[in-house]
């Protein structure tokens, strides 16, 4: 879709609830005008590679939508 009268449109921060069957449950929080992350816990037992996928996963996020402006696109 082009747009004609935004000339700014840029992700400042989103929420991403992640499970792991029904007993673990985590939210990635992605501050992408800050270019930071953080991982809260919301109910269970949080395994090291749970949270090392998710640090993968938010660095990725990070560096393809960091300061782009999607109204260019």
């Amino acid at each position: 879709m082009k747009v004609t009268y935004i000339d700014t449109f840029l992700f400042e921060k989103a929420t991403y609830r992640i499970a792991k069957g029904k007993d673990v449950e985590v939210l990635l929080h992605i501050f992408y005008a800050a270019n930071t992350f953080q991982i809260e816990k919301v109910r269970g037992e949080v395994q090291i590679q749970m949270v090392k996928e998710l640090q993968s996963i938010a660095r990725d996020l990070l560096q393809r939508k960091h300061q782009v402006n999607f109204a260019e696109k």
